[in-house]
C-alpha cells in the first residue's frame, strides 16, 4: 500500500516494521515507497513472539517456533536485503525486496494470531474472552480498515497510467472470435508506457484487450526480456516520444529498426501515448508475423563488442545513438538490441532476413538461398502453439516465441532440437514446402519436483491432523 506524501518520518525511524521502505524495483537507485503492515498487527505480533515462554503447555514451542523462525527469517530478507550475506545469495536475491513482503505479511499476521492465542488464554473466561475478542477486531479494523479500502492502482502524479476500457474496445473485438474458441490472437499489442510499474501495464494490457503481450511481470520469467523485448521496447518509447502523430512514424530515421523489432515480437498494435499531452494512441503495423527466415545464420560478434567496451568506442556509440537517455550499462544493451536489428537485414514485406544470429559460437552457415514464408495458420492456445507455413526454399526460421529447453517443439509430426537464437528465441532449420510446426509446454524437472513435494506435504499434513484428531478423540 503506497502511503503518498505523508509527514511520517518519526515512525519511520522508530517503528521500521510497520512502515516498510521497500525498493519495488530491482535498481538500486529507483524509487522508493512507503508501505504500511500494521501497527495493531505488529503489537500482536511482538505478544506472539513471546508465547513460547509464557503458555505452559509442552507442546506451545512446538506450534509456535516454526511461525516464528519464518516471521524473523522474512524480516532478516525484507530488511537485510542489500546487506551481506543476503546481498550475495543469488537465489534470494533473483526477485526483488517487494517480493519477500508476501511472505513477510503471511508470517507476520499468523505470528499475530498466535499473539492473539496468548491474549485469549490469559483470561479463560467467556466474558473476558469475548471482550478482548471484540477488542482486537475493533483496533484492527481501525488501524487497516481505511488502507483496505483505498484504491491499489491510482497515481495522482500519472492520471494517464489508469486506463479508459473503451480505448481497447476495437482490439478486444478483434480479439472475440478466438477467445470464444479459447484460444488467444496469433500476434501481440506494445505499450510503451513512461513511468509505470512493469507489473501494472503488464496486467492491463491482457486485461483491458484479452491479447499477448510480449512482455512479462518479471525479467526472470523469460530470457528474451533482457536480451530484445525490455531494451527495444526502452529504445522504442524514447524515439517514438519525439512524433506529434501516430501518421508520422514513417518519418522517424529509426522507423526502419522499429518496424523490425515489432515484426520480430510479432506486434500487430502498438499503444503509446502524445509526449506533451499524455493522450493515448494506437499505432498499427503493418507487417507482424511469427516466423521470419533467412538462408544464413551467424554466431553474434561479442567479441566486436567487448574490443569495443573496452576502449570506450562503444559507449560514444551509445552516447551519440540515445543521448544519454540510459545509464552507460542499460545503454550498451539498447545498443546491442539495436545492431542486431539493424544488421539481420529484415524485409518486411516478405518476413525474411539476410541472416539469423545465435548464441553458440559455431561457424557461419550459408545456404546460399533467399527464401521467403507464408503463414497459411497460426493457432496458439495457453499451452500450445499450431503453426502452418510455406517455405519458398532451404532456410533456417526464426519464430516469435521465447526460447525454453523444455518446451516440445516438432515439425510435420516428428521431434526437432531447435538451436538459440541472440535474442534467446527458439530458431529451426526448414526445408522447401509446406510444414506444420507445433510447440507444447512441458514442466521442467525442478518443477515437476516441487509439485510432487507439494503434494506429498499436503497429504503428510492431512494425514498427520488425522492422526492428533483420532487422539484427542480416544482421550
Amino acid at each position: 500500500m503506497i502511503m503518498g506524501r505523508l509527514p511520517l518520518s518519526l515512525f519511520y525511524a522508530l517503528l521500521p516494521l510497520p512502515f516498510l521502505a521497500v525498493e519495488y524495483l530491482d535498481q538500486p537507485q529507483a524509487p522508493i515507497h512507503r508501505g504500511y503492515l500494521g501497527l495493531s498487527l505488529v503489537i500482536c505480533a511482538i505478544i506472539g513472539l513471546i508465547t513460547p515462554f509464557v503458555l505452559r503447555s509442552k507442546k506451545s514451542p512446538s506450534r509456535t517456533l516454526p511461525a516464528i523462525v519464518c516471521l524473523l527469517i522474512s524480516c532478516a530478507i525484507v530488511f537485510g536485503y542489500r546487506l551481506p550475506p543476503i546481498a550475495q545469495l543469488q537465489f534470494i536475491q533473483v526477485m526483488n525486496a517487494a517480493r519477500y513482503l508476501l511472505y513477510l505479511s503471511f508470517f507476520l499476521s499468523l505470528t499475530a494470531g498466535i499473539g492473539a492465542h496468548l491474549l485469549l488464554a490469559s483470561y479463560p473466561g467467556r466474558t473476558y474472552g469475548n471482550r478482548i475478542f471484540t477488542l482486537l477486531l475493533v483496533l484492527i479494523f481501525l488501524d487497516l480498515g481505511s488502507t483496505t479500502f483505498q484504491h491499489l492502482y491510482t497515481h495522482k502524479e500519472h492520471p494517464h497510467a489508469k486506463l479508459d476500457s473503451a480505448l481497447f474496445s476495437a482490439i478486444r473485438e478483434k480479439a472475440a472470435p478466438h477467445r470464444e474458441r479459447d484460444e488467444y490472437p496469433p500476434y501481440r499489442i506494445a505499450w510503451l508506457a513512461q513511468d509505470l510499474s512493469t507489473y501494472l501495464s503488464v496486467a492491463q494490457q491482457l486485461y483491458l484487450s484479452a491479447t499477448p503481450t510480449p512482455d512479462a511481470f518479471h525479467p526472470s520469467e523469460l530470457r528474451s526480456l533482457e536480451t530484445l523485448t525490455r531494451p527495444f521496447i526502452e529504445f522504442a518509447r524514447l524515439f517514438i516520444a519525439k512524433l506529434e502523430s501516430p501518421h508520422d512514424f514513417g518519418k522517424l530515421s529509426h522507423a526502419p529498426v522499429l518496424q523490425s523489432g515489432f515484426m520480430l515480437l510479432n506486434v500487430r498494435h502498438v499503444l503509446l501515448g502524445h509526449h506533451s499531452q499524455q493522450l493515448p494512441h494506437w499505432l498499427h503495423m503493418r507487417y507482424d508475423s511469427p516466423i521470419v527466415v533467412s538462408g544464413k545464420r551467424s554466431p553474434f560478434p561479442q567479441e566486436v563488442f567487448d574490443s569495443a567496451q573496452n576502449d570506450g568506442s562503444l559507449d560514444r556509440a551509445v552516447q551519440t545513438l540515445f543521448l544519454d537517455s540510459a545509464p552507460i550499462l542499460r545503454g550498451r544493451q539498447w545498443y546491442k538490441v539495436y545492431w542486431l536489428l539493424q544488421n539481420m537485414g529484415i524485409r518486411l514485406d516478405q518476413a525474411s532476413a539476410e541472416q539469423i544470429f545465435t548464441l553458440e559460437q559455431n561457424p557461419e552457415q550459408d545456404l546460399g538461398t533467399q527464401p521467403t514464408v507464408a503463414v497459411l495458420s497460426h493457432r496458439v492456445t495457453g499451452s500450445s502453439v499450431d503453426l502452418r507455413v510455406a517455405i519458398s526454399e532451404a532456410c533456417f526460421a526464426r519464430l516469435s516465441y521465447a526460447y525454453y529447453p523444455y518446451l516440445t517443439l516438432r515439425v510435420d509430426g516428428q521431434a526437432v532440437t531447435p538451436f538459440e537464437t541472440y535474442d534467446r528465441f527458439l530458431g529451426l532449420a526448414l526445408d522447401p514446402g509446406e510444414h506444420h510446426i507445433e510447440l507444447r509446454a512441458s514442466l521442467s524437472p525442478l518443477r515437476q519436483l516441487l509439485i510432487d513435494t507439494s503434494i506429498a506435504l499436503f497429504l503428510l499434513g492431512v494425514s498427520l491432523s488425522l492422526r492428533e484428531i483420532r487422539g484427542r478423540r480416544l482421550r
